[in-house]
């Protein structure tokens, strides 16, 4: 109960000092006029239009998933605000475009306020939730260390308050891996049951704010095999089934185009198709990859290799000083559990590797050289940084208790 108090207090502190640092203030910011745009989605599931030409005619809304845009949409209802109408205002704003066009200005300034608040507010739960993860693996220090760790990089402070997608990717990401660490796991079918299905939602969550957020998914599956490694592989075998398919059955579920039909006569026939479910779904999949693929072969970004992605993701999570904190922290950890003397309790080994098993994938994946998208390493950085230190700190403890004796 105490870890939860204490959580809470931290995501009230973080909200609270995200908006009187004036990050929710200024004018627009990269691709933010573009994701209020998008959130016109919102309006269109509201009305039941599932069957509107939007969801298919662009192939770069057909590869950008909706859930973002459904949560950027409730902040603007929120605040009073209308939704836009069609997709007019996303159409017109080039990708990286800072500002709106000019009919659109007054408008735009009104939704953006509110979504920037979404945005601290997603902020400030990322940090509670970390401490909360880490704080009972690894104790209070551990929990207040990550926290510091998380709020004082480089790009949760650019990111903390801008109305971007990639805040709440790291929150649904983050947040899948929390349901697994609980010592009720393995407990009693009810309660795998219940902690698997909010795993499964977190991860559809993730994967339906940006199609990389699959990598939710083998992460937890990690942590699932990681604390089943005394003779219940064949339960986490099965409670692994269930997260791949909770996962894919809820995002599938969130984002119509994977299985609705278009109603206007000018869209490709393949849109309009009656092709029996599920085989429907698994062509939209398929499509979706198609168009990914397609729109990444236009851009014309170099391929940034193993090495060169390593080196792009250290320049942002260690480009600082809080983020040499951070890589020595890192570096800590793995000492930590290379040399017995420091080797941290057996408690955090699942905890160490969830962000291992994040970070290895992100960084295999990585197409583009887009700073926001590192933010979703910050969080898996600090927790192993977090260890790193707390094993640095009991081994100095140990040490000192020894000559006191």
């Amino acid at each position: 109960m105490r870890h939860l108090a204490v959580s809470a207090a931290i995501a009230a502190v973080v909200f609270v000092w995200i908006v009187l640092s004036g990050r929710t203030a200024g004018d627009f910011r990269i691709d933010e006029v573009h994701k209020i745009g998008e959130t016109y989605a919102l309006r269109l599931v509201e009305e039941g239009r599932f069957h509107d030409r939007e969801w298919f005619a662009s192939a770069v809304e057909r590869s950008n998933p909706p859930a973002g845009k459904y949560l950027f949409g409730l902040a603007i209802q929120l605040a009073g605000q209308p939704l836009p109408a069609d997709s007019a205002l996303a159409r017109s704003v080039e990708h990286g475009a800072r500002l709106p066009p000019p009919e659109w200005l007054a408008r735009c300034r009104s939704w953006l306020r509110p979504v920037r608040f979404l945005t601290a507010a997603v902020t400030a739960l990322t940090a509670a939730l970390l401490f909360f993860m880490v704080s009972r693996a690894a104790g209070m220090l551990g929990g207040t260390i990550a926290v510091i760790l998380y709020v004082t990089a480089f790009l949760t402070l650019t990111f903390a308050a801008t109305a971007v997608f990639d805040p709440l990717l790291t929150l649904f990401v983050l947040a899948s891996a929390a349901p697994l660490l609980s010592d009720r796991l393995f407990r009693s079918p009810g309660w795998d049951a219940a902690l698997i299905a909010t795993a499964s939602l977190m991860a559809a969550l993730a994967f339906q704010v940006r199609l990389s957020g699959l990598v939710a998914l083998p992460a937890a599956i990690a942590i699932l095999f990681i604390r089943a490694w005394r003779g219940r592989l064949g339960r986490a075998a099965l409670l692994s089934i269930a997260l791949g398919l909770g996962t894919l059955a809820i995002g599938t579920t969130i984002n119509p185009f994977y299985w609705t039909t278009a109603s206007d006569p000018t869209l490709p026939a393949v849109f309009q198709a009656s092709e029996a479910l599920p085989m429907r779904i698994v062509s939209r999949y398929r499509m979706q990859i198609a168009d990914l693929t397609a729109i990444m072969s236009g851009l014309h970004e170099p391929h940034l290799g193993p090495t060169g992605t390593l080196q792009f993701v250290a320049e942002y999570a260690f480009g600082d000083e809080a983020g040499i904190a951070l890589l020595g922290g890192v570096l800590l950890a793995a000492a930590a559990f290379a040399l017995p003397r420091l080797r941290p309790p057996r408690s955090e080994i699942p905890l160490a590797l969830w962000p291992a098993a994040v970070i290895m994938i992100f960084t295999a994946w990585l197409p583009l050289r887009y700073p926001r998208y590192v933010l979703l390493t910050i969080p898996p950085f600090a927790i192993l940084a977090a260890i790193g230190w707390t094993s640095v700190w009991r081994t100095v403890r140990r040490g000192l208790a020894g000559k006191s004796q």
